[in-house]
Protein backbone atom coordinates (compact mmCIF):
# COMPACT_ATOMS: atom_id res chain seq x y z
CA UNK A 1 0.00 0.00 0.00
CA UNK A 2 0.63 3.68 -0.62
CA UNK A 3 2.38 5.81 2.50
CA UNK A 4 -0.29 8.51 2.57
CA UNK A 5 -0.34 11.49 3.90
CA UNK A 6 -2.37 12.53 6.87
CA UNK A 7 -2.47 16.57 7.96
CA UNK A 8 1.05 16.73 6.21
CA UNK A 9 1.43 20.04 3.88
CA UNK A 10 2.44 19.23 0.42
CA UNK A 11 3.34 21.65 -2.25
CA UNK A 12 1.22 21.37 -5.52
CA UNK A 13 4.48 20.83 -7.58
CA UNK A 14 4.71 17.23 -5.67
CA UNK A 15 2.34 14.13 -5.67
CA UNK A 16 0.21 15.03 -2.86
CA UNK A 17 -1.52 11.65 -2.27
CA UNK A 18 2.06 9.78 -1.48
CA UNK A 19 5.68 10.14 -0.60
CA UNK A 20 7.71 11.87 -2.81
CA UNK A 21 10.75 10.44 -4.40
CA UNK A 22 13.17 12.67 -6.25
CA UNK A 23 15.77 11.15 -8.14
CA UNK A 24 19.19 13.01 -7.05
CA UNK A 25 20.54 13.02 -10.55
CA UNK A 26 19.07 10.35 -11.96
CA UNK A 27 19.74 6.76 -11.34
CA UNK A 28 23.37 6.66 -12.22
CA UNK A 29 23.46 3.15 -11.96
CA UNK A 30 26.18 2.05 -14.42
CA UNK A 31 25.88 5.31 -16.10
CA UNK A 32 27.04 8.75 -15.39
CA UNK A 33 25.16 10.59 -12.76
CA UNK A 34 22.82 13.74 -14.29
CA UNK A 35 22.97 11.91 -17.71
CA UNK A 36 20.03 11.43 -20.49
CA UNK A 37 20.56 7.71 -19.17
CA UNK A 38 20.41 8.49 -15.47
CA UNK A 39 17.30 10.76 -15.86
CA UNK A 40 15.71 7.54 -17.91
CA UNK A 41 16.58 4.82 -15.57
CA UNK A 42 14.98 6.61 -12.85
CA UNK A 43 11.79 7.77 -14.20
CA UNK A 44 11.71 4.15 -15.33
CA UNK A 45 12.18 2.98 -11.83
CA UNK A 46 9.20 5.93 -10.77
CA UNK A 47 10.77 8.71 -9.62
CA UNK A 48 8.45 11.52 -9.52
CA UNK A 49 10.80 14.44 -9.98
CA UNK A 50 14.59 14.41 -11.45
CA UNK A 51 16.72 16.58 -8.90
CA UNK A 52 19.77 17.72 -10.58
CA UNK A 53 22.33 20.97 -10.82
CA UNK A 54 23.11 23.43 -13.89
CA UNK A 55 26.02 25.37 -14.82
CA UNK A 56 26.47 27.63 -17.56
CA UNK A 57 29.51 26.47 -20.65
CA UNK A 58 31.86 28.58 -21.92
CA UNK A 59 29.39 29.40 -24.72
CA UNK A 60 26.58 30.24 -22.80
CA UNK A 61 23.98 27.10 -22.42
CA UNK A 62 22.92 26.09 -19.28
CA UNK A 63 24.32 22.26 -18.45
CA UNK A 64 22.95 19.97 -15.90
CA UNK A 65 26.41 19.04 -13.95
CA UNK A 66 26.97 19.43 -9.90
CA UNK A 67 31.03 19.44 -9.94
CA UNK A 68 32.73 22.70 -11.07
CA UNK A 69 35.49 20.25 -13.15
CA UNK A 70 34.61 17.17 -15.32
CA UNK A 71 37.10 15.48 -12.93
CA UNK A 72 35.15 13.14 -10.78
CA UNK A 73 32.65 12.02 -13.24
CA UNK A 74 34.55 12.33 -16.42
CA UNK A 75 38.54 11.94 -15.87
CA UNK A 76 38.70 15.11 -17.19
CA UNK A 77 40.32 17.84 -15.13
CA UNK A 78 38.63 20.95 -17.07
CA UNK A 79 36.13 23.40 -15.78
CA UNK A 80 32.34 23.34 -17.16
CA UNK A 81 32.57 26.79 -17.86
CA UNK A 82 35.78 26.49 -19.61
CA UNK A 83 34.29 24.43 -22.25
CA UNK A 84 31.66 24.54 -25.06
CA UNK A 85 28.63 22.11 -25.07
CA UNK A 86 29.26 20.75 -28.24
CA UNK A 87 32.97 19.32 -27.06
CA UNK A 88 30.73 18.55 -23.28
CA UNK A 89 28.39 16.53 -25.77
CA UNK A 90 31.14 13.95 -26.35
CA UNK A 91 32.24 12.94 -23.59
CA UNK A 92 30.97 9.71 -22.25
CA UNK A 93 30.21 6.13 -24.45
CA UNK A 94 27.91 8.42 -26.12
CA UNK A 95 25.00 11.38 -26.46
CA UNK A 96 22.94 9.51 -23.30
CA UNK A 97 25.45 8.91 -21.31
CA UNK A 98 27.91 12.89 -21.73
CA UNK A 99 26.88 15.94 -20.04
CA UNK A 100 22.87 17.27 -21.40
CA UNK A 101 22.17 21.09 -21.82
CA UNK A 102 18.77 22.11 -19.72
CA UNK A 103 17.00 22.16 -23.04
CA UNK A 104 17.83 19.16 -24.76
CA UNK A 105 16.90 17.23 -21.08
CA UNK A 106 13.72 18.94 -21.07
CA UNK A 107 12.90 18.13 -24.34
CA UNK A 108 13.63 14.95 -23.97
CA UNK A 109 10.94 14.24 -21.05
CA UNK A 110 8.64 16.32 -21.88
CA UNK A 111 6.24 15.43 -19.01
CA UNK A 112 9.13 15.01 -16.15
CA UNK A 113 9.56 17.10 -13.48
CA UNK A 114 13.12 19.09 -12.95
CA UNK A 115 14.10 20.16 -9.04
CA UNK A 116 16.85 22.31 -10.28
CA UNK A 117 19.69 23.95 -8.27
CA UNK A 118 21.29 26.63 -9.81
CA UNK A 119 25.15 26.26 -8.89
CA UNK A 120 26.67 29.25 -10.29
CA UNK A 121 25.28 32.92 -11.26
CA UNK A 122 26.44 33.07 -14.92
CA UNK A 123 23.85 30.24 -15.41
CA UNK A 124 20.86 31.81 -14.38
CA UNK A 125 19.96 33.54 -17.80
CA UNK A 126 20.58 30.71 -20.10
CA UNK A 127 18.85 28.58 -17.12
CA UNK A 128 15.96 30.76 -17.86
CA UNK A 129 15.83 30.54 -21.41
CA UNK A 130 16.22 27.58 -21.92
CA UNK A 131 12.89 26.55 -19.48
CA UNK A 132 11.37 29.49 -21.70
CA UNK A 133 12.11 27.67 -24.56
CA UNK A 134 10.68 24.29 -23.59
CA UNK A 135 7.24 26.05 -22.02
CA UNK A 136 8.04 24.54 -18.89
CA UNK A 137 7.52 27.03 -15.81
CA UNK A 138 4.57 24.34 -14.37
CA UNK A 139 7.15 21.47 -14.34
CA UNK A 140 10.50 23.10 -12.71
CA UNK A 141 11.36 23.84 -9.29
CA UNK A 142 14.40 26.51 -9.33
CA UNK A 143 16.45 26.41 -5.89
CA UNK A 144 20.09 27.28 -4.55
CA UNK A 145 22.10 27.16 -1.77
CA UNK A 146 22.28 30.76 -2.33
CA UNK A 147 19.78 33.31 -2.23
CA UNK A 148 20.92 35.83 -4.22
CA UNK A 149 21.06 33.15 -7.02
CA UNK A 150 17.83 32.27 -6.76
CA UNK A 151 15.94 35.40 -6.66
CA UNK A 152 17.81 36.37 -9.34
CA UNK A 153 16.45 33.70 -11.21
CA UNK A 154 12.63 33.68 -10.34
CA UNK A 155 13.19 36.90 -11.08
CA UNK A 156 13.67 35.71 -14.93
CA UNK A 157 11.23 32.67 -14.64
CA UNK A 158 8.33 33.91 -12.57
CA UNK A 159 5.76 31.53 -11.05
CA UNK A 160 7.88 28.52 -11.03
CA UNK A 161 7.69 26.60 -7.43
CA UNK A 162 11.08 26.96 -5.53
CA UNK A 163 12.33 25.58 -2.28
CA UNK A 164 13.99 27.92 0.50
CA UNK A 165 17.94 28.69 0.75
CA UNK A 166 20.00 28.66 3.20
CA UNK A 167 19.02 31.91 4.66
CA UNK A 168 15.82 30.62 5.19
CA UNK A 169 16.69 27.21 6.52
CA UNK A 170 18.70 28.69 9.17
CA UNK A 171 16.72 30.47 11.46
CA UNK A 172 13.48 27.79 10.78
CA UNK A 173 15.30 25.50 12.18
CA UNK A 174 16.62 27.22 15.10
CA UNK A 175 12.66 28.91 15.80
CA UNK A 176 11.52 25.47 15.36
CA UNK A 177 13.86 23.72 17.31
CA UNK A 178 13.12 25.75 20.53
CA UNK A 179 9.16 25.73 19.60
CA UNK A 180 8.49 28.74 18.18
CA UNK A 181 7.33 27.67 14.43
CA UNK A 182 4.37 30.16 14.38
CA UNK A 183 6.87 33.00 14.12
CA UNK A 184 8.38 31.84 10.61
CA UNK A 185 5.79 30.46 9.43
CA UNK A 186 5.49 33.55 6.97
CA UNK A 187 8.62 32.54 5.20
CA UNK A 188 7.02 29.41 4.32
CA UNK A 189 4.01 31.66 1.81
CA UNK A 190 7.34 32.41 -0.13
CA UNK A 191 9.51 29.54 0.16
CA UNK A 192 6.88 26.56 1.25
CA UNK A 193 9.59 23.74 0.36
CA UNK A 194 12.26 22.63 2.40
CA UNK A 195 15.14 20.36 1.03
CA UNK A 196 17.43 19.55 4.10
CA UNK A 197 19.50 16.96 5.26
CA UNK A 198 18.96 15.30 8.50
CA UNK A 199 21.17 17.46 10.74
CA UNK A 200 21.57 21.36 10.44
CA UNK A 201 23.93 23.56 13.03
CA UNK A 202 24.24 20.08 14.67
CA UNK A 203 20.26 20.48 15.60
CA UNK A 204 19.07 17.41 15.06
CA UNK A 205 15.89 17.49 12.33
CA UNK A 206 14.91 14.08 11.58
CA UNK A 207 12.40 13.25 14.59
CA UNK A 208 9.03 13.69 14.59
CA UNK A 209 8.79 16.40 16.93
CA UNK A 210 10.80 18.13 14.64
CA UNK A 211 9.71 17.33 11.36
CA UNK A 212 5.79 18.26 12.93
CA UNK A 213 7.08 21.69 13.93
CA UNK A 214 7.98 22.32 10.43
CA UNK A 215 4.98 21.27 9.19
CA UNK A 216 3.24 23.53 12.11
CA UNK A 217 5.40 26.53 10.08
CA UNK A 218 3.66 25.51 6.52
CA UNK A 219 6.67 23.76 5.50
CA UNK A 220 6.52 20.77 3.10
CA UNK A 221 9.60 18.82 4.52
CA UNK A 222 11.80 16.49 1.71
CA UNK A 223 15.43 15.04 3.17
CA UNK A 224 18.58 14.60 1.16
CA UNK A 225 20.42 12.48 0.72
CA UNK A 226 18.68 9.27 1.90
CA UNK A 227 19.49 5.83 0.14
CA UNK A 228 19.10 3.39 2.99
CA UNK A 229 15.68 2.10 3.19
CA UNK A 230 15.34 2.08 6.33
CA UNK A 231 16.36 5.55 6.91
CA UNK A 232 14.08 6.23 4.59
CA UNK A 233 10.69 4.63 6.09
CA UNK A 234 11.81 6.11 9.61
CA UNK A 235 11.89 9.52 8.16
CA UNK A 236 8.20 9.32 6.21
CA UNK A 237 7.01 7.49 9.60
CA UNK A 238 8.01 10.50 11.04
CA UNK A 239 6.65 12.78 8.90
CA UNK A 240 8.70 13.37 5.89
CA UNK A 241 7.03 14.45 2.62
CA UNK A 242 9.94 13.42 0.53
CA UNK A 243 13.08 11.38 0.17
CA UNK A 244 15.86 13.17 -2.03
CA UNK A 245 18.28 9.57 -2.85
CA UNK A 246 19.92 7.79 -5.43
CA UNK A 247 18.41 5.41 -5.09
CA UNK A 248 15.06 6.43 -6.89
CA UNK A 249 14.43 2.34 -7.48
CA UNK A 250 14.94 1.71 -3.88
CA UNK A 251 12.56 4.44 -2.86
CA UNK A 252 9.72 3.15 -4.75
CA UNK A 253 10.08 -0.05 -4.07
CA UNK A 254 9.66 0.66 -0.46
CA UNK A 255 6.93 3.44 -0.53
CA UNK A 256 4.87 1.52 -3.66
CA UNK A 257 4.92 -2.07 -2.76
CA UNK A 258 1.29 -3.14 -3.44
Amino acid sequence: MEYLRHVRPQHEFFPTNRVAVLGHRGLARGVPENSLAAFRMALDAGADVLECDVRATRDGVAVIAHDETLLRVFDDSRRVVDVDYAELRRLGSSPSESIVSVLDALTAFPLARFNIDVKSMDVVTPLARAIDACEARDRVLITSFSARRRRRALRLVPGVATSASAEVVVPVVLLCAVGLPWLVRPLSRRTPVLQIPTSVLGINIASRRMISRLHAAGFSVQFWTINNPDDMTRLVNFGANGIVTDRADIAVATFRHG
